[in-house]
Protein backbone atom coordinates (compact mmCIF):
# COMPACT_ATOMS: atom_id res chain seq x y z
CA UNK A 1 0.00 0.00 0.00
CA UNK A 2 1.75 3.34 -0.79
CA UNK A 3 -0.15 6.44 0.59
CA UNK A 4 -1.64 9.14 -1.63
CA UNK A 5 0.89 11.95 0.01
CA UNK A 6 3.87 10.16 -0.85
CA UNK A 7 4.62 11.07 -4.68
CA UNK A 8 4.48 14.47 -2.17
CA UNK A 9 7.04 13.50 0.67
CA UNK A 10 9.45 16.11 -0.72
CA UNK A 11 7.29 18.93 0.34
CA UNK A 12 7.35 17.62 3.93
CA UNK A 13 10.93 16.67 4.43
CA UNK A 14 12.90 19.45 6.33
CA UNK A 15 14.61 22.53 3.74
CA UNK A 16 18.69 21.74 3.72
CA UNK A 17 20.03 25.11 5.67
CA UNK A 18 23.13 24.57 3.28
CA UNK A 19 20.90 25.00 0.12
CA UNK A 20 18.90 28.28 1.72
CA UNK A 21 21.79 29.84 2.58
CA UNK A 22 22.92 29.74 -1.32
CA UNK A 23 19.49 30.51 -2.15
CA UNK A 24 19.25 34.12 -0.41
CA UNK A 25 22.58 34.78 -1.36
CA UNK A 26 21.97 34.39 -5.00
CA UNK A 27 18.81 36.82 -4.32
CA UNK A 28 20.76 39.22 -2.65
CA UNK A 29 23.57 39.19 -5.47
CA UNK A 30 20.81 39.44 -8.16
CA UNK A 31 19.57 42.31 -6.19
CA UNK A 32 22.31 43.98 -5.59
CA UNK A 33 23.69 43.56 -8.96
CA UNK A 34 20.23 44.59 -10.41
CA UNK A 35 20.84 47.80 -13.27
CA UNK A 36 20.75 51.34 -12.09
CA UNK A 37 17.68 51.89 -14.54
CA UNK A 38 15.84 48.43 -12.74
CA UNK A 39 16.22 50.45 -9.37
CA UNK A 40 15.01 53.43 -10.63
CA UNK A 41 12.12 52.51 -12.21
CA UNK A 42 10.97 50.31 -9.00
CA UNK A 43 11.79 53.51 -6.65
CA UNK A 44 9.82 55.48 -9.23
CA UNK A 45 6.56 52.85 -9.27
CA UNK A 46 6.81 52.68 -5.60
CA UNK A 47 6.56 56.99 -5.20
CA UNK A 48 3.87 57.06 -7.42
CA UNK A 49 1.98 54.07 -6.08
CA UNK A 50 2.29 55.75 -2.61
CA UNK A 51 1.04 59.17 -3.83
CA UNK A 52 -1.74 57.46 -5.45
CA UNK A 53 -2.68 55.93 -2.24
CA UNK A 54 -2.55 60.04 -0.97
CA UNK A 55 -1.50 58.93 2.62
CA UNK A 56 -0.55 61.31 5.33
CA UNK A 57 3.18 61.64 6.04
CA UNK A 58 2.63 60.13 9.84
CA UNK A 59 0.68 56.71 8.03
CA UNK A 60 3.51 54.13 7.99
CA UNK A 61 3.28 53.22 4.46
CA UNK A 62 3.57 57.20 3.90
CA UNK A 63 6.48 58.76 2.22
CA UNK A 64 8.11 60.71 4.83
CA UNK A 65 9.17 64.44 4.51
CA UNK A 66 12.61 63.74 4.48
CA UNK A 67 12.79 61.57 1.50
CA UNK A 68 10.49 63.03 -0.62
CA UNK A 69 12.74 65.23 -2.16
CA UNK A 70 14.86 62.22 -3.07
CA UNK A 71 12.66 60.44 -4.68
CA UNK A 72 11.38 64.12 -6.52
CA UNK A 73 14.93 64.15 -7.97
CA UNK A 74 14.91 60.56 -9.55
CA UNK A 75 15.07 61.13 -13.14
CA UNK A 76 12.25 59.44 -14.19
CA UNK A 77 9.83 61.07 -11.76
CA UNK A 78 11.53 63.96 -12.68
CA UNK A 79 10.72 63.46 -16.35
CA UNK A 80 7.13 62.45 -15.54
CA UNK A 81 6.29 65.97 -13.69
CA UNK A 82 7.58 67.75 -16.68
CA UNK A 83 5.44 66.08 -18.81
CA UNK A 84 2.68 66.74 -16.63
CA UNK A 85 3.79 70.25 -16.71
CA UNK A 86 4.36 70.34 -20.47
CA UNK A 87 0.72 68.88 -21.24
CA UNK A 88 -0.77 71.33 -18.98
CA UNK A 89 0.73 74.12 -20.53
CA UNK A 90 -0.53 72.83 -24.29
CA UNK A 91 -3.89 72.58 -22.93
CA UNK A 92 -4.03 76.26 -21.43
CA UNK A 93 -2.78 77.30 -25.08
CA UNK A 94 -5.84 75.38 -27.01
CA UNK A 95 -7.78 76.81 -24.42
CA UNK A 96 -6.35 80.31 -24.63
CA UNK A 97 -6.61 80.25 -28.86
CA UNK A 98 -10.10 78.96 -28.38
CA UNK A 99 -11.41 82.00 -25.98
CA UNK A 100 -9.56 84.26 -28.16
CA UNK A 101 -11.12 82.98 -31.48
CA UNK A 102 -14.17 82.91 -29.53
CA UNK A 103 -14.40 86.46 -28.33
CA UNK A 104 -13.55 87.51 -32.14
CA UNK A 105 -16.61 86.17 -33.05
CA UNK A 106 -18.84 87.66 -30.43
CA UNK A 107 -17.19 91.66 -31.40
CA UNK A 108 -16.58 91.16 -34.59
CA UNK A 109 -19.17 88.52 -36.47
CA UNK A 110 -16.17 86.41 -37.86
CA UNK A 111 -11.97 86.50 -37.52
CA UNK A 112 -11.13 87.80 -41.33
CA UNK A 113 -13.46 90.67 -40.29
CA UNK A 114 -11.74 91.04 -36.67
CA UNK A 115 -7.98 91.18 -38.84
CA UNK A 116 -9.22 93.60 -41.38
CA UNK A 117 -11.11 95.83 -38.76
CA UNK A 118 -9.06 95.71 -35.56
CA UNK A 119 -6.00 93.85 -35.35
CA UNK A 120 -4.50 95.33 -39.02
CA UNK A 121 -6.38 98.32 -39.86
CA UNK A 122 -3.13 99.29 -42.21
CA UNK A 123 -3.29 96.44 -44.45
CA UNK A 124 0.15 95.39 -43.81
CA UNK A 125 -0.31 91.89 -42.72
CA UNK A 126 1.07 92.45 -39.12
CA UNK A 127 -0.33 92.70 -35.65
CA UNK A 128 -1.19 96.98 -35.75
CA UNK A 129 -3.89 97.49 -33.14
CA UNK A 130 -5.46 96.00 -30.56
CA UNK A 131 -8.69 94.07 -30.34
Amino acid sequence: FVPPWASLSAFWREPNPGAMAETAKAAAATTLAAAPEEKEALWASFYHETLEMSLPPKHRLGIRPWTAPHFERLPRVARQRQEVWASAQQRKEVDSLAAFVRQLRQLHGSEVRAWRRSIDREGRFVVSGGC
